[in-house]
């Protein structure tokens, strides 16, 4: 919650220490990886934002539940490819 907090107030160096130490709690939290791609991404910190990514691609792989976090992390490593 607090990431999300930080988040929604465009802090996002906060939010992004947040959601790392909810990774240390709940490693299979997919909600936090999934942000801690998209924080990244803001942050220009291109590298880590692609790491993770590639992770909920893998994670979601085979989930039809979460079709929409996969396609939005598939998009975002294709338009990192061109432009980063």
């Amino acid at each position: 919650q607090i990431g999300a907090i930080n988040y929604t107030k465009n802090n996002y160096q906060d939010a992004k220490t947040a959601y790392e130490k909810a990774l240390l709690y709940q490693t299979d939290n997919l909600d936090s990886r999934f942000a801690l791609g998209i924080i990244n991404d803001k942050l220009k910190e291109w590298n880590n934002a692609r790491q993770y990514y590639n992770q909920i691609i893998e994670i979601t792989a085979n989930d039809s539940t979460q079709t929409e976090k996969h396609n939005y992390a598939v998009k975002r490593l294709a338009e990192m490819k061109k432009t980063k």
